[in-house]
């Protein structure tokens, strides 16, 4: 990628008295274009994305895939990533079959850190922002421990609003649930670990994997 690079730009400053500014141009956004979609910089776990000409990136990281089972602590490298500040973290969990996720209570530690630093550390079960939610009769936002889950309702209607919750409609058995925190971030290198406890033992050979999010707007 490198390599073309460099050919682009040399091609392009020997016949530049030949070439029209607009034409320039676009070799131009086209070398940074390519070193845009390279993610360059990035040394980390994962299959990492960064698309887009800056300030208007996306960033993606998705993580290796791990067991969703008690006791299990896993640790990612991420040097390198870049976001615009705060990312979206995704937790996804697949089980081998359909559940009732509304039970699942499962504790889920997250902590990212910096240079040995704490930058981010969250703990909560997942399904205490929903228990919350029913205790109180009516929709409320989770609070910043807690983790917002997905759950996927019997009613399609309920299922359309913009974040499903129902008191008399029952959750559907699926057999994935995605579950989200808001994460401060920047440009570092990062290490972020998630620590797992309380799976109960019907969820056997259960997944889990973590993505992380930044965009633009």
């Amino acid at each position: 990628m490198l390599k073309k690079v460099r050919q682009l730009l040399s091609y392009s400053g020997a016949t530049n008295r030949r070439r029209p500014p607009v034409v320039l141009m676009a070799a131009a956004l086209i070398v940074v274009g390519a070193l845009q979609l390279s993610g360059c910089g990035y040394s980390g776990e994962g299959e990492y994305q960064a698309d887009g000409i800056w300030p208007l990136r996306n960033y993606r990281l998705e993580l290796p895939e791990f067991p969703f089972e008690s006791g299990v602590s896993r640790r990612f490298e991420i040097s390198g990533y870049s976001s615009h500040g705060t990312s979206l973290l995704t937790l996804t969990i697949e089980a081998p079959d359909n559940y009732d996720f509304s039970t699942l209570d499962a504790l889920v530690d997250v902590q990212l850190r910096h240079s040995y630093v704490d930058h981010f550390h969250k703990r909560s079960a997942l399904n205490a922002h929903l228990v919350d939610m029913r205790i109180a009769g009516a929709w409320q936002e989770a609070s910043p421990e807690q983790w917002r889950c997905r759950y996927v309702y019997t009613s399609r209607e309920i299922n359309q609003q913009a974040w499903p919750f129902s008191l008399t409609v029952p959750v559907q058995l699926t057999r994935a649930l995605k579950c989200s925190h808001f994460i401060p971030t920047g440009r570092s290198d990062y290490d972020l670990t998630v620590n797992i406890a309380n799976v109960p033992d019907v969820l056997e050979g259960a997944t889990a994997s973590v993505e992380l999010a930044s965009g633009w707007k």
